[in-house]
């Protein structure tokens, strides 16, 4: 599709415990857009996600309120559509294993438009 583009908020990587991804500059996109998760099983418990943003990348990060349903021990593909504009410059993805989970698989990515494509 003309002028979509997609970055990666958390590349596919394996999950051990509770954290911070990094930030990535979203700064560029605007309107509605589209976070896809796809997530394999969990070996035990549950993974919520979601997103945070920031103005500057390192500080006063705050929940922007777009969270994933928890996966559990079935895999899960989950899209949830956002407005980019309410974004601040930065975004980075939030990992919470609860239950006894200590492994996972996932990938977060922003599909949307940029203001100068």
């Amino acid at each position: 599709m003309r002028g979509v583009s997609t970055v990666a908020l958390a590349v596919a990587a394996s999950i051990a415990a509770s954290g911070n991804g990094s930030a990535v500059n979203v700064g560029d996109y605007q309107g509605i857009a589209l976070l896809v998760l796809n997530s394999g099983a969990t070996n035990a418990g549950t993974n919520t996600i979601k997103l945070q943003h920031s103005d500057d990348g390192s500080t006063n990060w705050t929940d922007t309120g777009d969270q994933f349903t928890a996966v559990t021990t079935s895999a899960s593909y989950q899209e949830i559509m956002i407005n980019a504009d309410k974004l601040r410059k930065f975004v980075r993805v939030v990992d919470t294993l609860a239950g006894g989970a200590t492994a996972v698989v996932r990938s977060v990515t922003l599909v949307g438009r940029k203001k100068y494509a």
